[in-house]
């Protein structure tokens, strides 16, 4: 540390924390468990954990990933997973990243009037109205609820001020969150050749989403009465998700079809503190095999709490400064997904910039 350094608390809070965690049992070859880094502004985690992985016969062709995803700070990592890198077409789940990038760059209580770009999308639709003047928020109802392709397009132009910008900023972000298998073509999810994602991919898109509270509370509505004029207007939108109907614990995200893609579905589910997404495209048993796979998630992890928030783990020493030691700690809780049964050895390694 510089000698002008001020050390006037007692705590310095960990600007890096890796953990190392090895399970003691066998790696299966079907199903390796993945490395997932899970950055926040002042920690980087890293857990390796190794364990054997139980088959999923009805999986068929599908592509799965199930991917811890808990508000807070959280290690994550895969549970089974088939073929999750594969470049599918992945239908109206593309509006995840639609709707992230909206929640990012856009006030949704703004309004705006529907362009004639916007009118008479093929596919799902809100069936909106040239001239007619919505709410962001309720065409965003209207495109994560009844996947309305109409709304991907209307909102696209609004943030991006044509469709083709906004494409750009969809694919910018997919680089900045490293993901190497998506390339998006427009805002809805129609088939287009160069129109792809991944298993994995949407994974982490929709990690990133459920960071976002008005995201999480609209992936999660059943049923959202838009304020629209005119009774042949269509003013309710009850969420195509059934997870949300079925699943105890069930939190959202998005489904999507079109018969080039299949049946495409992420999901996300949460119980006792663990919060879960699976993802499966291409799949008939779309809905069974993710209720399977969150199954399995739930029955065989718990969350191990490694740090308590704000709670003194070290005394690192301090050279050329006016303290000798200053006490180090998590400033949040930290919390790693363990297999159950299983002991897990944990070390941990502090880099203190």
């Amino acid at each position: 540390n510089d000698t002008d350094m001020e050390i006037n608390e007692v705590i310095h809070w960990v600007t890096q924390l890796v953990i190392t965690s090895c399970l003691s049992n066998t790696v299966s070859k079907s199903y390796v468990t993945r490395i997932v880094n899970s950055d926040s502004e002042l920690c980087k985690l890293n857990i390796y954990l190794k364990s054997n992985k139980q088959s999923f016969d009805s999986m068929h062709e599908t592509h799965v990933n199930p991917l811890p995803s808990t508000r807070g700070f959280q290690i994550y990592h895969w549970l089974p997973e088939k073929n999750e890198k594969e470049k599918m077409y992945p239908a109206s789940t593309t509006k995840i990243m639609t709707d992230l990038i909206i929640c990012e760059q856009c006030n949704v209580l703004d309004r705006m009037r529907i362009p004639k770009e916007a009118v008479g999308i093929e596919g799902s639709s809100m069936y909106l109205q040239e001239g007619e003047v919505l709410t962001i928020q309720d065409l965003l109802y209207g495109m994560m609820l009844h996947s309305g392709n109409d709304a991907a397009v209307a909102l696209a132009i609004y943030c991006g001020g044509t469709v083709e910008n906004f494409v750009q900023l969809m694919n910018d972000k997919v680089k900045a969150l490293g993901l190497s298998n998506t390339h998006f073509e427009n805002p809805n999810g129609l088939n287009a050749e160069e129109h792809y994602s991944s298993a994995y991919d949407l994974a982490m898109m929709s990690r990133e989403a459920m960071k976002h509270e008005f995201f999480r509370e609209l992936a999660g509505t059943k049923v959202w009465n838009a304020s629209r004029s005119g009774a042949d207007n269509y003013n309710y939108f009850y969420n195509k998700n059934k997870t949300i109907f079925q699943y105890e614990g069930a939190t959202g995200i998005k489904i999507g079809y079109t018969q080039a893609a299949g049946r495409c579905l992420v999901a996300s589910a949460r119980r006792n503190g663990m919060e879960l997404i699976a993802v499966v495209l291409n799949d008939h048993n779309w809905f069974e095999d993710v209720y399977a796979l969150f199954d399995y998630g739930f029955a065989s992890y718990d969350n191990v709490k490694i740090a308590e928030a704000e709670e003194v783990m070290i005394h690192a020493d301090v050279s050329s400064g006016e303290k000798a030691d200053v006490a180090v700690g998590a400033r949040q809780e930290v919390i790693c997904p363990s297999l159950k049964g299983q002991k897990t050895d944990i070390s941990l390694i502090y880099d203190i910039d």
